[in-house]
């Protein structure tokens, strides 16, 4: 057994009373565990090969969870068993040098809030859906590590983080459905205000965004990952240099997006060596690359004020994307804000070959995009690439191709 911080002071939870069972509730078990390794100044809590059945966990300081194989955690379908304020599975608040390490699985249960048709009626506005957060949540948090472990299932985002600092995220696995009908919002991995990530090794297969990087977050750098998701595998809303390389999408809604409105900033990005496949519609479209500006957050026309003060847009520069092979739907959308502060300033693509599926109905194409656009719009424009309101634009060695014209009276230069 090897743990990130305190291999030598290692704790089994079925001392503690836990049962691996998939029956016995052992949320109180487990926080006594972790409330008595805490106060001795930190150490590995075991968990065995077993089915543990638990509601919401709270984390301290200086403890690793070690899940040995065939060891599962599974998060309760109760809501009564989590938090009022905090339903999460594992949640942390305040806390340095955590880790959750082995080679076992946490288990969401997300498709039990959402089977037997449910989503379906939640989706037309008909039922509310009760279900659980974020499954694994850490709230102003220092050090935190994890590693070989599967998440899975979760009812919400797998994974999210906020205000951290000094994250570390290695080879994890982490599955969701893929389609609509396995259910809304499962983000696999949301950064809000993080610094000093490194996140590397990982297969994120989710049914919303892979990774989502938000807010004022610094210094993340992403290598060597395998995503597959319908919606966006990096979705990049506010951050200062982020590099993200060496890695592969597979059928996804899009490749790499930016979404950028009122406050939020995004410099110092570097994209390099990405192989994707994003040929799947839904939401996006199978785009393979778009960057979208306004001051306001706007997912259609109807949201777009009309003849109202708008508020200053968010900020874009010195973002490189380079050696990129790709299949897609979709090609390159890139829009900034009509006025000049909101310009994309700085934008250089190099190397990159996107072979296109072309074909599309006439329905789904808009040969005058308007301004502005709305987020789930960009992939009606017919141009493999599409630029508006960008300075210090750069394109090196871009080559498309195409199966079909995008209409049968078109043809593609």
């Amino acid at each position: 057994m090897s743990s990130g911080h305190h291999p030598s002071s290692v704790y089994d939870i079925q001392a503690f009373g836990a049962v691996g069972d998939r029956t016995t509730m052992n949320t109180e078990a487990i926080q006594r565990a972790v409330d008595f390794v805490s106060g001795k100044g930190g150490g590995t809590i075991y968990f065995p090969s077993g089915d543990y059945l638990m509601g919401t966990l709270r984390l301290r300081d200086d403890v690793t969870l070690y899940l040995e194989n065939g060891c599962t955690i599974w998060g309760s379908t109760d809501l009564d068993d989590y938090d009022p304020g905090h339903k999460h599975l594992l949640y942390a608040e305040n806390v340095r040098n955590v880790a959750l390490a082995g080679r076992g699985a946490i288990d969401g249960q997300g498709p039990r809030f959402w089977d037997n048709g449910r989503l379906a009626r939640w989706l037309q506005g008909e039922i509310d859906l009760p279900r659980t957060a974020d499954m694994i949540r850490f709230d102003h948090c220092e050090n935190i590590t994890m590693e070989d472990i599967e998440v899975r299932y979760g009812a919400f985002w797998n994974i999210g983080f906020g205000d951290c600092r000094r994250i570390t995220i290695r080879a994890l696995t982490i599955i969701n459905g893929i389609y609509d009908e396995d259910g809304p919002n499962t983000d696999g991995v949301n950064l809000w205000n993080c610094t000093r990530i490194r996140i590397s090794d990982c297969d994120i297969q989710t049914g919303d965004d892979c990774i989502v990087v938000l807010g004022d977050s610094r210094d993340v750098n992403i290598t060597n990952c395998k995503f597959t998701t319908t919606e966006t595998a990096l979705m990049i809303s506010g951050v200062r240099n982020l590099t993200f390389s060496n890695s592969t999408i597979h059928d996804a809604g899009c490749g790499i997006g930016f979404r950028v409105w009122n406050g939020i900033v995004v410099d110092g990005v570097h994209i390099d060596n990405i192989v994707m496949d994003v040929s799947e519609k839904f939401n996006t479209g199978g785009q393979a690359i778009y960057l979208w500006s306004f001051p306001l957050y706007v997912e259609s026309d109807s949201e777009i004020p009309q003849g109202e003060p708008l508020p200053p847009a968010g900020a874009v520069d010195n973002v490189t994307i380079s050696n990129v092979t790709a299949k897609a739907n979709g090609g390159i959308f890139i829009t900034g804000f009509r006025e000049r502060e909101g310009y994309i300033k700085g934008l250089t693509l190099d190397n990159i070959r996107i072979h296109m599926f072309g074909g599309k109905d006439k329905s789904e194409l808009n040969e005058h995009p308007p301004d502005p656009y709305p987020i789930y719009g960009f992939h009606g424009a017919p141009y493999a690439m599409y630029f508006r309101y960008v300075e210090n634009l750069v394109l090196r060695n871009i080559k498309f191709s195409w199966n079909t014209p995008e209409r049968a009276d078109w043809g593609s230069a």
